[in-house]
């Protein structure tokens, strides 16, 4: 019987994991599957072998990267025109693939934040002459061309042959196809579909994101105030109908030691929106000064910010500077609200920021920054 069990609890827990924590484990998988099916369609009309995937996902889609190789040996204007349409391929993937939309660090996912490499494989390399480069990468909109050294018994450091900007870029690129239209890369005519949604996609359920998957880890006092804050986020979402996404941090500079991130199917205007996230924003740090897991958390930060030689802001009880709050709008079709209506609301560093989206290419557009003081005096004169 003992025996049984064992078997039985082993082939229950990888059931259980796939179950738990949907919205994480589908925004990493919508994200993988963008990514091959820009390796495919890469492959495909170039071909370059896949090599890797790579990039942060910490809470949201931050950074991709692809890897390819190939055995052709590759000019530096080659590699420069296979650079530029691998990126452009796979940022039609991550920006086309709609309900991923809301998890990307930020729509439309910039160039900046995407990365590819080309190496020349062992036989193409024996093709080049000695001094032309063998890796061809572009990455933060910069594209560098390189050469390891030949001595492969010691580290093998990259020899920078050349480097240029994803402007510079275009520009050599438009240059060359006004003298020699020929000179784009071979490809083949392939159909895609921009618009395809695989099923794993449909991810929207109303209810809670809870998880058999350590989604918060640390020590413990960050995953029991990390737990607290998921379940105060999840009763929010269903309050206002929204979906709650994680409470975790969703800036660059990951400053928010307390954050909650949204996605929301309704219309809001700046007025609307307004109210709406003062009143978010000051019930969220109502909770955090009253909260037994979130004052336990923030004495033991303070007490390792003390050790630091430049310690981040300390306080006796969390203040709205260490807050974050981001509302992400989309309609039904995962495109962003057109005006007035708002595209997003953050809340970070003390201060709120209102989004529109631009009608043409949908970025974002602040047409609002407001100070968590200014707020509170405008929802008070404007209360009867």
């Amino acid at each position: 019987m003992k025996r049984f069990l064992i078997l039985w609890l082993f082939a229950f827990v990888p059931i259980q994991i796939l179950q738990g924590d949907t919205i994480r484990k589908d925004y990493c998988i919508m994200s993988g599957e963008a990514e091959r099916k820009a390796e495919n369609e890469i492959s495909q009309k170039f071909g370059l072998r896949a090599m890797g995937s790579g990039g942060g996902a910490i809470t949201v889609i931050r950074n991709v990267g692809l890897d390819f190789e190939t055995d052709n040996p590759i000019s530096i204007a080659e590699g420069r025109r296979l650079l530029i349409a691998c990126s452009e391929i796979l940022l039609k993937n991550l920006n086309g693939y709609r309900p991923l939309r809301p998890f990307l660090f930020e729509y439309p996912f910039p160039m900046d934040r995407i990365s590819i490499a080309i190496f020349v494989s062992h036989e193409g390399t024996k093709k080049l002459p000695k001094n032309a480069p063998t890796i061809f990468s572009l990455s933060g909109s910069e594209l560098e061309y390189d050469r390891p050294a030949d001595n492969y018994d010691k580290p093998a450091s990259l020899d920078a042959i050349h480097s240029e900007t994803y402007q510079e870029a275009l520009q050599i690129i438009a240059s060359e196809k006004k003298n020699q239209p020929s000179n784009e890369p071979i490809e083949k005519e392939i159909i895609y579909d921009d618009e395809a949604i695989s099923p794993v996609s449909k991810f929207i359920k109303k209810g809670e994101a809870t998880s058999t998957i350590p989604r918060y880890i640390g020590p413990n006092e960050e995953r029991e105030m990390s737990w607290h804050l998921d379940d105060y986020g999840n009763a929010l979402a269903k309050k206002y109908d929204m979906e709650f996404h994680r409470a975790d941090s969703f800036s660059d500079d990951r400053e928010e030691t307390y954050s909650l991130m949204f996605i929301n199917f309704q219309n809001y205007n700046l007025d609307q929106g307004k109210k709406f996230a003062t009143t978010l924003v000051r019930d969220f740090l109502r909770e955090l000064k009253t909260s037994p897991e979130v004052k336990r958390y923030h004495a033991y930060m303070n007490n390792s910010y003390k050790r630091m030689k430049y310690p981040p802001l300390i306080s006796e009880e969390p203040v709205p500077e260490q807050m974050g709050l981001k509302i992400t709008f989309w309609d039904k079709n995962f495109d962003r609200p057109k005006k007035p209506y708002l595209a997003e609301i953050v809340f970070l560093h003390g201060d709120f920021y209102y989004y529109e989206a631009n009608q043409e290419i949908q970025a974002r557009e602040l047409v609002l920054k407001q100070s968590y003081a200014e707020a509170i005096r405008d929802t008070a004169s404007s209360s009867p």
